[in-house]
């Protein structure tokens, strides 16, 4: 089945949506790639929850092996400048107005794009950090992710005007051969492996922001999903320690997620039209 993404929310599903919003605050909010789309960040799977492009470099293979090392850089090299370009659209900012309002208590989000913080929202944990900064494994020395561009750009100059097409993650599509003349960054300090702030796939969510996520559920009178396929177990995880506390759960996005069996309501829509119908009936 292919769902058309510029499929309006219907009447009965928008008036079932206004109707969680309302009875259900504070709600928490758990937010996937979808969210980001419509700010020209790309997903990473279909509507049936499938792979769209090669899955990403694993930690482990980050960690162990510099030509792991060499495809992650390169490929986040070639997709940084529209990633970091990228602003917070609709979805962002209704769910920002929503906070200010005490219909959201926080959010959850799966995206390292800090697109949520940029929209002035307070209260959001970054469930797989962010992208924007850098930090050697050796030294812990932290860089930002522009710096580290610049240097890649500088020292990678024949990689830099391959086609691409960027994903959630920051990395891209390359369309040549990535070999030993690529130039992998490292720390300036003391010569250590560089990595990006994000929990690779693969890898662990810190303690702290994994206790911060539970608590928000708690204190939930209900959970919005928006945008995730929840096929990531971090995720997936929130979703069912809500419904292990009967917390009801509505899940708004295009295609399958793996929590639909959980979910009280779930609507199958394009999400940042949907938005913008849900504040003009809550006219606010």
């Amino acid at each position: 089945m292919t769902l058309d993404h510029s499929k309006r929310v219907s009447h009965s599903d928008l008036s079932s949506l206004v109707r969680f919003v309302r009875e259900h605050r504070p709600l928490c909010v758990i937010s996937g790639a979808g969210c980001s789309t419509n700010s020209g960040i790309f997903d990473y799977r279909d509507d049936e929850g499938n792979w769209k492009r090669p899955q990403p470099v694993l930690l482990d293979e980050f960690l162990s092996s510099v030509n792991s090392r060499r495809r992650y850089w390169a490929r986040s090299m070639l997709g940084w400048p529209l990633f970091a370009k990228a602003t917070p659209n609709t979805a962002h900012l209704a769910l920002k107005r929503l906070e200010d309002l005490g219909l959201v208590g926080s959010v959850i989000t799966q995206n390292v794009d800090d697109l949520h913080e940029s929209s002035g929202q307070k209260n959001v944990i970054a469930l797989h950090g962010s992208l924007r900064t850098v930090t050697c494994l050796n030294c812990q020395t932290c860089f930002s992710r522009e710096e580290i561009q610049k240097r890649l750009e500088a020292t990678n100059p024949l990689y830099v005007s391959t086609a691409v097409m960027p994903d959630a993650g920051g990395e891209g599509y390359y369309s040549i051969n990535i070999d030993e003349s690529f130039v992998v960054p490292v720390c300036d300090t003391c010569g250590g492996v560089l990595k990006p702030d994000v929990v690779f796939f693969g890898g662990n969510i810190n303690a702290n922001v994994k206790q911060a996520a539970n608590d928000a559920i708690h204190k939930a009178r209900g959970v919005l999903v928006v945008g995730s396929s929840l096929m990531v177990y971090s995720s997936f995880r929130l979703v069912k320690l809500a419904r292990a506390r009967g917390t009801p759960i509505a899940i708004l996005g295009h295609g399958v997620t793996r929590g639909d069996a959980l979910a009280t309501l779930t609507i199958r829509c394009e999400i940042t039209s949907t938005f913008e119908e849900l504040l003009k009936c809550l006219k606010v």
